[in-house]
């Protein structure tokens, strides 16, 4: 939408996912949840949030995307920051 002014845009609401992700990233850089810590399971997270999976799923995919988080072993999450230096799959080798 180049060339077009701010005030001119339409405005599109947001995803679900966006919404999750915009929060969790929040937590994140507030510090709620600390750079080695472990993130609240999907099923937490959907109770929550009061989003389905999908969303969840979604949001976690785009914060790994944009490297606020890492997946481990499949299951757990933890934030990247120091996550990888204080692991056992990397770091200090």
């Amino acid at each position: 939408m180049t060339g077009i002014p701010a005030e001119r845009r339409p405005i599109r609401p947001q995803k679900l996912y966006e919404q999750v992700s915009a929060r969790l990233e929040a937590r994140i850089i507030d510090k709620t949840y600390d750079a080695g810590d472990l993130l609240p399971s999907e099923r937490d997270l959907m109770r929550e949030f009061g989003v389905g999976r999908p969303a969840i799923r979604e949001a976690l995919i785009h914060l790994r995307n944009i490297d606020m988080i890492i997946r481990y072993f499949q299951i757990d999450l933890c934030f990247k920051n120091d996550c990888l230096a204080s692991s056992p799959m990397g770091g200090n080798s």
